[in-house]
């Protein structure tokens, strides 16, 4: 068997390959030389320490931009009288929400958010290598989210050229974003990723049908995603994120462009799927983290809708306690959710291992298990 790290064994590789170019001709002999390139490989990557189980990425803190108005479940009663103020409690768990102020965009609730997470991280723009924008209302399909924030950011900076790129995966965006980031990280380890989330929805609602208007809110985020030369700055060590994607006519949750009429949803079948594929992604994530659900302190499942998270303690026989909930004044603010749940945990308690599941239009879903530092 060949040893990599003794020459010998290579000297006599290099001899065989002399033999076999006299024997067996140059085809032979490029065989030979393709195998002793992929041995070098396999020792450049053991050398640098690349191995998957061994390459640790992470993330910050989550920071966070709500829509600065807030819109209490009395002030939507004047479009249907015939509700009260408990019946929406009662369907969604939501008291109130917060909605995009006048001034307001998806993208300047981005930037706010990308500033305050470059300021509270320490890092310039100069420092960050990608940026990755999870989105369900963009306000153009180009440029995307992502390069307008790059583009306000880099405002009286000299220009640097990174990737900028936005993800449509509705409310599983995040994770989306995440695993794209990871992917990111893991073949170039010295890179900083700076992942952006920003929802609007609430421009693109109709205000007159219970079913939606009650339940979306406006949030941007931004989260900064590390390799393992920054482990110092990790607030979270991220397993490989599990996403995947199921498909569907738009008819379960659908998002039309701005101006293209309003958002659409059966809530039912949303209900159905969500508590379905959530619940097996989950489950996958905790498989290949080498866990099992019962080994979770926390679960922080998109804050879609209160009942949603309720019966997902039933589908995991998981303790309600266990499982997070922040929907009653936040609303739900697509891909937006899980990074401003993280940001809302509180800072007293420690939980070793978090849980994240989230379902989305798409039909999209996904599930990543952290670990914190």
């Amino acid at each position: 068997m060949l040893r990599d790290d003794d020459p010998h064994e290579t000297a006599k590789w290099l001899d065989a390959m002399d033999e076999l170019i006299a024997r067996g001709g140059p085809q032979r002999a490029e065989f030979l030389l393709t195998r002793l390139n992929e041995r070098a490989l396999d020792r450049s990557v053991r050398s640098t320490g690349l191995e998957a189980k061994k390459l640790e990425i992470g993330t910050s803190a989550s920071y966070c931009v709500l829509g600065s108005a807030t819109c209490t479940n009395e002030q939507l009663l004047a479009n249907f009288p015939d509700r009260t103020s408990e019946d929406i409690v009662d369907r969604t768990g939501i008291e109130s929400r917060q909605w995009l102020g006048p001034e307001e965009t998806p993208l300047t609730m981005a930037v706010e958010a990308a500033r305050k997470a470059l300021a509270g991280e320490d890092l310039s723009l100069d420092q960050i290598d990608a940026v990755i924008c999870a989105t369900t209302t963009p306000i153009s399909a180009a440029p995307s989210l992502a390069c307008l924030v790059h583009y306000e950011l880099a405002q009286g900076k000299p220009p640097n050229l990174i990737p900028c790129y936005d993800i449509l995966a509705a409310c599983s965006g995040y994770l989306y974003a995440l695993h794209a980031a990871y992917d990111s990280i893991y073949s170039r380890p010295e890179t900083k990723v700076l992942v952006v989330t920003a929802e609007g929805p609430s421009r693109v609602i109709d205000r007159n049908d219970f079913a939606t208007a009650v339940i979306f809110a406006d949030a941007a985020t931004a989260t900064v995603v590390y390799g393992p030369n920054c482990r110092h700055k990790m607030k979270f060590v991220t397993h490989p994120p599990v996403i995947r994607g199921k498909p569907d006519d738009g008819s379960t949750i659908h998002v039309p462009l701005l101006g293209h009429g309003p958002i659409t949803m059966s809530g039912t079948k949303v209900c159905f799927e969500a508590l379905r594929n959530m619940t097996k992604v989950l489950e996958q994530a905790c498989a290949e983290a080498g866990i099992t659900l019962e080994d979770l302190d926390l679960i922080i499942p998109h804050q879609a809708n209160g009942r949603i998270t309720k019966a997902l303690c039933g589908a995991l026989d998981f303790p309600e306690e266990k499982v997070f909930n922040c929907i009653r004044h936040i609303g739900n603010v697509g891909a937006s959710s899980l990074p401003v749940a993280l940001n809302l945990l509180d800072k007293e308690t420690k939980y070793p291992r978090i849980g994240l599941c989230a379902f989305g239009g798409g039909l999209t879903f996904g599930a990543a298990v952290l670990e914190s530092r």
